[in-house]
């Protein structure tokens, strides 16, 4: 299989059901961290709430389009965004989990810098898959394969 080809539209599934996998935990932690879970009452609460779960459902709409592109691409490039989406799970399930664990009054201030952390692993991952697939193109402009050695043309 070539260095440019693509990932198969499994990939890309599987891929997106784990970022959308992820995003709903980031708001099931929101909501039982706000007590809707605990049987607390629906009231003008969940309208500020709605402010704070735009800002941590960013980063995966973020991953989702950066996905979606990424995967058009070179096999190579998919595959340093894929490891970016599991840094990012990664991340996510670590820092929340933390939160579920922590007795510290401050700590749901995690919900206002987590987006900020998982968008700066979003874009080192998207700044890799870019890299890659612009050495691919220039590898595929000079007419070399995979297979060749640099310098020498395939014949």
């Amino acid at each position: 299989m070539q260095v440019g080809s693509r990932l198969p539209r499994a990939a890309l599934r599987v891929l997106l059901a784990v970022v959308a996998l992820s995003a709903a935990f980031t708001v099931g932690v929101m909501l039982w961290a706000g007590g809707y879970v605990h049987g607390g009452a629906v009231d003008d609460g969940v309208v500020s709430l709605l402010p704070s779960l735009g800002w941590a459902l960013l980063p995966f709409l973020v991953a989702t389009a950066v996905v979606v592109v990424a995967t058009r691409g070179s096999r190579a490039a998919s595959t340093a965004v894929a490891v970016g989406v599991a840094a990012l799970v990664l991340l996510t399930v670590a820092l929340l989990l933390s939160f579920l664990a922590s007795e510290s009054s401050t700590a749901a201030l995690l919900f206002i810098f987590l987006p900020f952390y998982q968008l700066l692993v979003l874009g080192g991952a998207t700044m890799v898959a870019l890299v890659i697939q612009l050495l691919v193109r220039q590898r595929r402009a000079r007419g070399t394969s995979s297979g060749d050695r640099p310098g020498r043309r395939a014949v």
